[in-house]
């Protein structure tokens, strides 16, 4: 198999270039879990004898699957260290992620990834220009291992977009770092962030979203919120002018589910109604 047929196998799997998730159970994928800018594959078996595959994500040319034994193993382009296993050499066959073993979900940017582990603890490795990895610095060079995302604990939720990554804490506060040049963060800034900074004038956040340049939240009440890049209406205002902060999703109540594409929303309310805004 050729790298670009290696990448195009994981492409057609998972349906898009980058994902966000809230834990899965190792008996099945869970019933709340979002999907971003490339959704969570389905659960399913290893052709041979093995863990069972939880979820899959995928970034530009490379993609990552979680295991119910807790290990992810991504294949792919790797000049910017994206799969995780200590070298920057693409693979046409999956690797392992190096010292990870206890992973619950995985998002994944355009070439970026991010894990939240079982201590609701968050790492993340890959192209790291933008502040992506929340590591307190902007990454010059790939950062081809994970390394643990300080001053952030008891992480419910992740989201990665193009280039920002986005986590819900148990807490029910929204946190951002990255490329914010749209106000991707939510912080009112247009500042790129190399570590997480609050999401401004949210609470009791269920889970968050990322499409390429826009990130979404669902509240524990039912409502929906978006920030960041509006050129297609994709944060749901009625408008197409970009938002620092956080607006409410116009018409949504009883949310349920929400889910972030490249330049679109889509949430689920009022039961089984499904309402998408932006650009398919």
């Amino acid at each position: 198999m050729t790298l670009a047929e290696a990448a195009a196998a994981i492409t057609s799997a998972t349906g898009g270039p980058h994902a966000a998730a809230s834990p899965v159970e190792p008996s099945s994928q869970s019933p709340s879990a979002s999907a971003g800018n490339g959704n969570e594959g389905d659960p399913g078996s290893d052709v041979t004898t093995g863990p069972t595959i939880l979820a899959s994500v995928t970034g530009s040319g490379f993609g990552c699957r979680l295991s119910s034994d807790g290990t992810l193993r991504c294949q792919g382009r790797n000049v910017d260290g994206q799969l995780g296993d200590g070298t920057t050499t693409d693979r046409t066959e999956p690797v392992l992620v190096a010292g990870i073993n206890t992973a619950t979900a995985i998002a994944a940017g355009a070439n970026h990834a991010c894990a939240l582990l079982a201590d609701a603890s968050l790492t993340c490795w890959g192209n790291g220009y933008y502040g992506q990895l929340g590591t307190g610095e902007e990454q010059d060079s790939p950062v081809s291992l994970p390394i643990k995302v300080p001053g952030l604990g008891n992480v419910a939720s992740i989201a990665a977009g193009f280039a920002h990554t986005c986590a819900a804490s148990a807490d029910g506060t929204a946190w951002c770092w990255g490329k914010n040049d749209d106000g991707q963060l939510g912080d009112g800034s247009t500042a790129d962030r190399d570590a997480p900074v609050r999401v401004e004038g949210l609470r009791d956040i269920r889970t968050v979203v990322a499409g390429d340049d826009h990130t979404c939240a669902l509240a524990a009440d039912g409502t929906a919120w978006c920030w960041g890049n509006n050129a297609f209406g994709q944060l749901g205002d009625s408008t197409t002018t970009n938002r620092r902060e956080p607006v409410a999703v116009s018409g949504v109540t009883g949310a349920t589910a929400i889910e972030a594409y490249a330049n679109q929303t889509c949430v689920t309310h009022a039961g089984t109604v499904r309402t998408c805004v932006g650009q398919a």
